[in-house]
């Protein structure tokens, strides 16, 4: 199995980077095709991608030349990030790759606004889909919009944002590979943020600012306006 994960200069990291783990550790063989800004070189002129919050990333190769290669995939995934995404869909190749993706019932997804590339290469419409809410008026009128977590539609799969990449990831993973894939996959990275937390209080512990700590980040957590989409992951990741 064969699958995509298209970046661009300005990609939502998580989306991208959750993505592309996710669909590795399920069995999958994944690459990553940097798509360039009209007009920019077809290699990224650093050697990398700057993505929405500042981490480079290598792409593993060009659009051009996955192009070229004329290879079959069963999965072209568009992350979000809003400069990624806008660069993303309106490429004119990459269009041509979703339409002709979408038609061959051959797996797409996209999270937060990187599911406007459906709007731009006309797939999927009337209907199910849903998208990060700073762009779902833009996708109202031609899909059926809904508020989940994970939109399923046909051969279409659309996420939120970041607080729901895992969900959206380990949907993808079992469209490809299996429901048996997707909880294996499930449960190692259940056990890894078990054993990750439960060291880091045992740190906490150990500095003597536990209390301090845990309180201060219980008080972010609750102040932070993505706090729904953070326990989206939580809560579907322990309902799996």
């Amino acid at each position: 199995m064969r699958a995509i994960v298209f970046v661009a200069q300005g990609t939502e990291e998580m989306e991208f980077t959750i993505a592309y783990d996710v669909l590795v550790r399920g069995g999958i063989q994944v690459q990553s095709v940097y798509v360039p800004a009209d007009g920019a070189p077809a290699s990224p002129p650093e050697g990398f991608v700057r993505a929405a919050r500042g981490v480079a990333i290598v792409p593993d190769t060009t659009l051009e030349q996955c192009a070229a290669a004329n290879h079959a995939y069963d999965l072209l995934v568009v992350p979000g990030g809003v400069g990624g995404a806008d660069i993303i869909s309106h490429n004119p190749i990459v269009l041509s790759m979703l339409r002709d993706a979408y038609a061959a019932g051959t797996w797409i997804g996209m999270i937060c606004a990187g599911s406007l590339a459906a709007l731009e290469a006309q797939i999927g419409e009337h209907g199910g889909i849903t998208s990060h809410p700073s762009v779902a008026d833009k996708l109202e009128k031609a899909y059926e919009y809904r508020e989940e977590p994970v939109v399923v539609a046909k051969n279409l799969v659309t996420s939120r944002g970041p607080g729901t990449s895992f969900a959206f990831a380990l949907t993808l993973v079992e469209k490809l590979a299996g429901r048996e894939v997707r909880d294996q996959d499930t449960m190692a990275f259940f056990f890894f943020f078990f054993f990750f937390f439960f060291f880091f209080f045992i740190y906490l512990l150990l500095q003597g600012n536990a209390y301090l700590s845990l309180a201060s980040l219980a008080h972010e957590m609750s102040s932070s306006p993505t706090t729904n989409e953070s326990c989206d992951v939580a809560l579907c990741f322990m309902a799996e």
